[in-house]
């Protein structure tokens, strides 16, 4: 029986609070668009009326954090979805498939794996600029986060192929889509779970990076376009802490949060023998 450790209840009750605070609050807002200008009065620090202070544009940090780290948050497993089950399909496919099949496809893998992504994306941003929406975005960043999730799924499989149940079951008949699907997936599963949750913060933190130079859509609240306007209006010059301190601490809270669920299952789950 897999036992929790403490530090993955902790994680798992700081990501419960943040997706409560991003998911089920901004349901009862009294801002429709929270990125509007002159909501409220502007420049205000942390009060009980302003909670997280507000901006110079005359937004409430409180609200507009909520629907950043929403959209943030569904970025990333946007991202992460496209990018695990690429790599589930083409990483169980190299281990299982014969001779040049599986040669072709790690070639594939390797080439991905050596491409420098950050200058790519920051090019493409760059020719997109203003028009790279969220799902072109997530796009590509799943097109350079495949790779080495699809490596680590295949050497699992390459690793479960060699054992004796897995040639008993091909010498008793069984196809091959079954074997995949009852001998080598159940070794991967875990493998999918973790590698999408770290591909999910890196794909956070991508957005957040390519936010900050202004190469996404800076209309939509993100945690990246809060920190963009902030820079923009010289916020820690001039004193208005609040506007970026409150966005980068749920972040941050938020992917750490992530990553140590990540390492747990790896310890708890993989570390069991897989």
């Amino acid at each position: 029986m897999v036992t929790l450790g403490k530090a993955f209840k902790i994680s798992l009750g700081v990501m419960i609070a943040i997706l409560i605070y991003s998911f089920v609050l901004p349901l009862f807002s009294p801002y429709e668009d929270p990125m509007a200008w002159n909501l409220a009065p502007k420049d205000q620090p942390p009060s009980l009326n302003h909670p997280f202070g507000t901006t110079s544009l005359g937004q409430d940090v409180f609200w507009l954090t909520s629907f950043a780290l929403r959209n943030s948050i569904i970025f990333g497993t946007i991202t992460g979805v496209i990018a695990i089950a690429t790599a589930l399909m083409i990483g169980t496919l190299a281990g299982a498939a014969p001779g040049r099949i599986s040669v072709a496809l790690s070639f594939v893998m390797d080439s991905f794996c050596v491409l420098p992504a950050l200058p790519i994306i920051i090019l493409l941003g760059t020719l997109w600029r203003g028009r790279m929406s969220v799902i072109m975005l997530a796009l590509f960043l799943s097109l350079f986060g495949w790779a080495w999730p699809a490596r680590i799924i295949r050497s699992v499989v390459l690793s479960v192929r060699e054992r004796g149940f897995a040639y008993i079951a091909h010498f008793s008949g069984y196809r091959q889509w079954e074997i995949i699907r009852d001998i080598y997936l159940p070794y991967v599963y875990a493998l999918v779970l973790m590698n999408m949750l770290n591909v999910i913060i890196w794909a956070i933190g991508m957005e957040t990076t390519l936010a900050i130079f202004g190469l996404t859509t800076l209309g939509l609240p993100t945690v990246g376009t809060s920190i963009f306007w902030a820079m923009n209006y010289l916020a820690i010059p001039r004193g208005i802490w609040w506007w970026l301190f409150f966005p980068i601490l749920f972040l941050m809270m938020f992917i750490v949060a992530l990553y140590v669920i990540s390492r747990e299952i790896y310890v708890r789950m993989l570390g069991r023998g897989v």
